[in-house]
C-alpha cells in the first residue's frame, strides 16, 4: 500500500478561504494549519495584507492571522487573476476597508457572472461603481436586511454571509433556488467555528453572534483534490493511504466518495486518515446528479471513460460552463481525442465508456481539467497535459504526488495506421490485472514515415519494453530491427511483435504461429489449400504453410500481387473472378478484410472441409455463415486473433496468459469457435 506524506493532499481551498475571511474579522489572532499553497489562497492572503491584516508563515503549511484594530488600505489595486472565489469574497469584505479600491481579474474571470450579485449589494447600499470588472469599491455599509439572488453562484451568498455581521447584516432574503447549496452548508459550519450563527429560514438566513477566534484551526485535506488520487488508485487497482482525510467531512466534494464506491473503490477509516483500495474493474455509476459537488464532475467523467461498454450520465452541471472554462465542452472535446464518445447538454454530460487512448490534452487554463485528465497518466503514461502548471491554482504539488503513485515500470504499445480498432490493449490490460503485472498497454498511431524514429525511441526509452505492430508497418519493421530471433530480416518478411533483450531489439511474427495453431486441427498431409488475398496476412499464411506437402493456390483481385507472392513461395495462382472453375479445395482461407469475401455457390463450398476467414467483426462474415450452414468446419478471425495473441504474450512476457479471460473479452467483440 502506498502511504502518502502527511501533507500530500493540501488543505481544502474552499475551507481555507472562508477561514481566512473569518480570521481577519476576529479581534484575536488565529493560527491556521494545513493551509494550501494554491493561487487562490495566495491571492486572498495578499489581498488581506493590503487591508492591514498581518499574516505570517510559521512553517510551510501554517500561518498566523493577526487582524488589525482598524482596517487600513496599504495598496488600492487588487488583482485576483483567475480567482473567482477570492473575487466574490472580497467584493463584500472590501466594503469594510476605508478608501477607494479597484479589483480586477483575468479575461476569463471578466466573463464569469457577478452582475446580479453587485446589483443586490448596490440595492442594499453598497458603493460599487459598476456591475462588471474592473470594479471600484468604496467603504460602505448596507441595510440590515438584504435581498440576494443566488441562482447564478452560491459564492454570492457565501460572500455576504462571511462578512455580513461585520457589515451590519442581520437578515438575508434569498430569491430563486440556491445553486450548489452544499457550499452554503460549508460556509455556515465555518462561521459557527468562528462564533457566528447563520440560521436557515423559509426565505433566507438570520445572522447573529460575534467573530471569535478558535486560536488554532485545522483545514481538512481538499476532497476534490483527493478525488484525483483515489481515481488514480482505481485506474491502477492499487491501495493508498491519505492522511487526515475523513468520510465524515462537511466539504461538498466528499460526496464524490459514494459514487467512487459504486465504481469500485473501498475505504476504511483508520487512525489519522483514510485507507483506499480498489476492485479489479471500474464500473459505471450510472446516472449521477452532481449539483452538490460540481467541482468533482470532471473526475467522474474521466473515470467513466474507462467503464467499457457502459454509459454514465452526469447531471446538475449547469454551473460548469461558467467556471475557469466551459468545462462541459472541454470535457467532451478532450475525451473525444482519447476515442471516447460523449454528448452534452446545458447541464449534463453523457459518457460512453470504452478503451481510451493516449492523447495531448488541452487544459484551457483550468486546474481541474489538468488534474482530472492528469490522473490518467498512472494508466496511460504517454498521455500529455498542456499547460500543466495550471494546477498551481489549487494543488501545486499535484504532479509530484501523482508521480509517487505511478509505480508502473513497463510500457507496451500496439502501433500502426490505423490502430484505433485494435483489441490488443483490452486483452493485455485484463491479463495484467490477473497476473498482477505492473505495466501499461496503449494504442499509438504511427505513420509509415515515422516508424524509424519511433523504433529508435523504443530502443532508448528504458520504460518501453515491447510493441505489437499492425499493418502496414510489419514489413518495414522487419528491416529496422537489430536482430531477429531465429531468422534473418531477409527471410522473416514481416514483424508483428518487437521486444528488447540484452540491449538489442528482437522481433518475430506471431501471425505465422497463430495461423499454424488454428489450422493444426484441420490440416492434413496432401490437403489442397486455396488462399485469397495478397497482403501481409496472406504472406504470413504462406510462411506457415512452407512445410506443407499439398497443393497451395493463391488468388487476389489484383492478379499481379498474387503472382509476386506465388513466385516468392513457389505456389500456383488462379483467377479470382472464376474460383468455382477449380475443384473445391480441402481448406479455403480468406485473408481479405471482414465482409469482403466473394460470393460462391453452396454446391462448390459444400465440398470444402474447412473454411477460415481471418477478418473479424461482431458477426460471422457471410462466407463463414454459409460454410457453417453447410456443415463445413469454420475458423473465425477471433480464433486466429486469440491464437496469435497468446503466442505474442508468451514472447513478450515469457509466461502463458489466461486464455480463458482473453476468450471472454474477445467473445464480446467477435465470434469464437474454440
Amino acid at each position: 500500500m502506498k502511504k502518502l506524506s502527511y501533507d500530500a493532499v493540501p488543505g481544502s481551498k474552499s475551507i481555507a478561504q472562508r477561514a481566512l475571511i473569518c480570521a481577519a474579522l476576529c479581534k484575536a489572532p488565529t493560527i491556521l494549519k494545513n493551509v494550501p499553497d494554491g493561487d487562490d489562497v495566495k491571492t486572498l492572503i495578499q489581498a488581506l495584507r493590503q487591508c492591514g491584516v498581518k499574516i505570517t508563515s510559521l512553517d510551510e503549511t501554517t500561518i498566523q492571522v493577526v487582524p488589525p484594530k482598524i482596517f487600513s488600505l496599504r495598496e488600492s489595486m487588487f488583482q485576483v487573476g483567475h480567482g473567482g472565489t477570492p473575487l466574490r469574497f472580497l467584493i463584500s469584505f472590501l466594503g469594510l476597508v476605508p478608501g477607494e479600491k479597484t479589483i480586477d481579474g483575468s479575461d476569463r474571470l471578466r466573463q464569469r457572472p457577478i452582475s446580479s450579485f453587485i446589483h443586490s449589494l448596490k440595492n442594499a447600499g453598497a458603493d460599487i461603481d459598476s456591475e462588471e470588472l474592473p470594479l471600484t469599491i468604496k467603504e460602505y455599509s448596507v441595510s440590515s436586511d438584504i435581498t440576494l439572488d443566488a441562482t447564478e453562484s452560491s459564492q454570492f451568498l457565501s460572500s455576504v454571509l462571511l462578512s455580513g455581521t461585520a457589515l451590519g447584516v442581520e437578515k438575508v432574503t434569498v430569491t430563486g433556488k440556491i445553486i450548489s447549496s452544499s457550499y452554503i452548508h460549508l460556509t455556515q459550519k465555518i462561521l459557527a467555528d468562528f462564533g457566528v450563527t447563520v440560521e436557515k429560514t423559509e426565505t433566507g438566513f438570520f445572522l447573529s453572534g460575534t467573530y471569535s477566534s478558535p486560536e488554532e484551526y485545522f483545514i481538512e485535506p481538499d476532497w476534490a483534490n483527493a478525488g484525483y488520487l483515489i481515481g488514480a488508485a482505481l485506474l491502477q487497482k492499487k491501495e493508498i493511504f491519505i492522511p487526515h482525510l475523513s468520510l465524515d467531512s462537511s466539504q461538498p466534494d466528499a460526496r464524490i466518495f459514494p459514487v467512487l464506491k459504486t465504481m469500485g473503490a473501498t475505504a476504511e477509516e483508520v487512525e489519522n486518515g483514510l485507507q483506499i483500495s480498489a476492485k479489479e474493474k471500474i464500473q459505471s455509476p450510472g446516472n449521477i446528479d452532481c449539483e452538490l459537488f460540481p467541482d468533482s464532475a470532471q473526475t467522474l467523467a474521466v473515470l467513466a471513460a474507462f467503464c467499457e461498454n457502459e454509459t454514465t450520465i452526469l447531471t446538475g452541471l449547469y454551473t460548469l460552463p461558467f467556471k475557469e472554462c466551459d468545462r462541459l465542452k472541454a470535457l467532451s472535446s478532450e475525451l473525444s481525442k482519447m476515442g471516447i464518445q460523449t454528448e452534452i447538454t446545458s447541464d449534463s454530460i453523457t459518457i460512453h465508456g470504452g478503451i481510451p487512448n493516449s492523447a495531448t490534452i488541452e487544459t484551457y487554463n483550468d486546474h481541474r481539467m489538468a488534474m482530472a485528465f492528469g490522473m490518467v497518466q498512472v494508466y496511460l503514461p504517454d498521455l500529455k497535459i498542456k499547460n500543466s502548471e495550471v494546477v498551481s491554482k489549487s494543488f501545486p504539488g499535484f504532479w509530484k504526488v501523482l508521480d509517487s503513485l505511478n509505480i508502473q515500470t513497463k510500457k507496451y504499445f500496439v502501433i500502426g495506421d490505423p490502430v484505433v480498432h485494435s483489441l490488443s490493449p483490452e486483452l493485455y490490460r485484463a491479463v495484467f490485472q490477473d497476473l498482477k503485472i505492473d505495466a501499461s498497454f496503449e494504442k499509438q498511431t504511427v505513420f509509415s514515415n515515422e516508424l524509424e524514429k519511433f523504433i529508435f525511441q523504443v530502443r532508448s526509452d528504458d520504460k518501453i519494453q515491447g510493441l505489437a505492430i499492425t499493418a502496414p508497418l510489419k514489413k518495414s519493421a522487419a528491416l529496422l530491427v537489430d536482430n531477429i530471433v531465429g531468422e534473418s530480416a531477409r527471410s522473416l518478411q514481416n514483424i508483428n511483435t518487437l521486444w528488447k533483450e540484452g540491449g538489442k531489439l528482437l522481433g518475430t511474427n506471431t501471425d505465422v504461429d497463430g495461423i499454424k495453431n488454428v489450422l493444426s486441427k484441420h490440416i492434413f498431409p496432401g490437403a489442397k489449400i486455396l488462399l485469397l488475398g495478397a497482403g501481409d496476412t496472406a504472406e504470413s499464411t504462406l510462411q506457415s504453410l512452407l512445410d506443407h506437402d499439398g497443393e497451395v493456390i493463391i488468388s487476389n483481385r489484383t492478379p499481379e500481387r498474387a503472382e509476386i507472392l506465388a513466385q516468392k513461395f513457389s505456389v500456383k495462382t488462379t483467377d479470382f473472378s472464376s474460383l468455382e472453375k477449380n475443384t473445391s479445395p480441402d481448406i479455403f482461407i480468406s485473408t481479405l478484410p471482414f465482409g469482403c469475401e466473394p460470393e460462391v455457390s453452396d454446391a462448390w463450398i459444400g465440398e470444402i472441409k474447412t473454411v477460415f476467414c481471418v477478418g473479424y467483426g461482431k458477426t460471422l462474415p457471410p462466407l463463414l455463415s454459409q460454410a457453417k450452414r453447410l456443415d463445413c468446419n469454420i475458423i473465425t478471425g477471433g480464433d486466429f486473433l486469440l491464437a496469435q495473441w497468446e503466442k505474442q504474450f508468451m514472447f513478450l512476457f515469457g509466461e502463458k496468459p489466461s486464455v480463458k479471460m482473453a476468450k471472454q473479452i474477445l467473445a464480446t467483440h467477435t465470434p469464437l469457435t474454440q
